[in-house]
């Protein structure tokens, strides 16, 4: 199975191995290709959840809190998170949703 990782690693841009400098040399198109792939793995496990991947992988690939942040916002504004990550319940956020910077319109924007 290694081997077969390795190759579909070096052969596509969606994975930080295929660059020298990991995620530094992705571009925004091989970042959220790379989230889906997480997402993807997530559901075919039964307790796979993209917001733990996405913590897991920043350790992984040392990746920034910043670009953390961004993965978990892209999560939320694509309602596509499995579980809030800090109460275990159904996450009903989206884009401009309930419990994203209440009351401003806008993810992250609290008043």
């Amino acid at each position: 199975m290694k081997p077969a990782l390795d190759h579909h690693y070096a052969v596509n841009s969606h994975h930080p191995e295929f660059y020298a400098d990991g995620i530094r040399g992705m571009s925004l198109l091989d970042i959220t290709e790379m989230l889906c792939d997480w997402k993807a793995a997530a559901l075919r496990h039964a307790d796979g959840n993209i917001l733990k991947s996405i913590e897991i992988n920043q350790k992984r690939f040392g990746y920034s809190d910043e670009l953390k942040q961004i993965l978990f916002n892209t999560v939320h504004a694509l309602r596509i998170a499995d579980l809030d990550a800090q109460t275990s319940a159904p996450v009903q956020r989206g884009l401009f949703g309930e419990g994203e910077g209440a009351g401003s319109g806008k993810p992250g924007h609290a008043q």
